[in-house]
């Protein structure tokens, strides 16, 4: 038995120490967007003024480097309001901010997230953000295939120390590649198929969501934080296309909550809507529309102290 174990615990000693050596690279090299604006939030936390909430379409559409107010973004592709409340909590935990910028698109109130996003995103590793199906993977970084570490591609969109995206990932910019022409965007195949998937909705996420934000809203009162609730501006074809009962049921949540005195209300979806070279596509935001867009905003919030 012992010489049994005198081969094995070696062995099994090994790989482990392989498996923190990989551990360890993973985290050392990450220079993702994620991981640069977390790096960004817990570096500056005690001194920020905002905080940025929401999915891609603020990640990539407000620049905090341009708000002359320090501002943090744990902004996320994907993202949705269950994920962006939980990270609304603690941001709080660790922050005092005055104002936070939560994305509330249209339609985003039907939106949620499955356990697998928040392991794919790592938040537990990167914030303690709990979830369900929390398993041991969760506490590191590294994850199979563990190759892949080795051998990244630069990001394409080339996020700056803020883990603001200052290009366009060429892949997915999608009115560049139709020359940012009105007439073939509006009868290009990929764009009539993103229109018809405007109008999906789900009653069950619907309710979830609001139950999530009123309880976001209450801490943000108790804590004299200004919730402002934003509509990121979308290309005229997205505006166009939303169903009415996402405009019903996004105003009907915002005739309860807003006061504005604590809780707020910016609509920005049809700023710049008709210039294509504001957009990548129906939706999102080019580097040149966001640092527009980053310039009115900053003017306001200079004026909301």
């Amino acid at each position: 038995m012992r010489r049994w174990l005198n081969k094995v615990v070696p062995f099994i000693l090994l790989i482990l120490v392989a498996l923190a050596g990989v551990e360890y690279y993973a985290i050392t090299h990450d220079d993702s967007g994620l991981r640069k604006r977390v790096t960004w939030f817990k570096a500056n936390a005690d001194r920020i003024d905002g905080l940025i909430l929401g999915p891609s379409l603020v990640e990539q559409g407000i620049d905090p480097g341009r708000l002359d107010r320090p501002t943090a973004s744990l902004a996320m592709a994907g993202s949705a309001p269950d994920v962006d409340t939980k990270l609304l909590d603690i941001a709080l935990d660790r922050s005092k901010p005055d104002f936070i910028l939560f994305d509330l698109t249209l339609g985003t109130l039907e939106r949620r997230k499955p356990p697998s996003f928040y392991s794919q995103r790592k938040l537990f590793h990167h914030l303690r953000v709990k979830h369900e199906g929390l398993g041991l993977k969760d506490y590191f970084m590294a994850d199979y295939p563990l190759y892949r570490y080795f051998f990244r591609e630069p990001d394409p969109q080339q996020p700056n120390e803020l883990g603001w995206p200052t290009a366009a990932d060429p892949s997915k910019d999608r009115f560049a590649k139709l020359g940012y022409d009105p007439d073939t965007i509006v009868n290009h195949p990929r764009t009539l198929s993103k229109l018809r998937n405007q109008g999906q909705s789900y009653d069950e996420f619907y309710n979830q969501n609001i139950a999530d934000l009123d309880l976001a809203i209450a801490r943000c009162r108790a804590e004299g934080v200004r919730l402002i609730f934003v509509a990121p501006p979308k290309y005229n074809l997205f505006n166009e296309h939303i169903l009415p009962m996402h405009r019903e049921r996004r105003a009907a949540f915002l005739d309860r909550v807003v006061d504005d005195e604590t809780v707020f209300f910016w609509d920005y979806a049809t700023f710049g809507e008709d210039d294509p070279r504001n957009f990548t596509n129906i939706s999102h935001l080019s580097p040149l529309g966001a640092t527009r867009w980053t310039e009115v905003l900053n003017e306001r919030l200079n004026k909301f102290q």
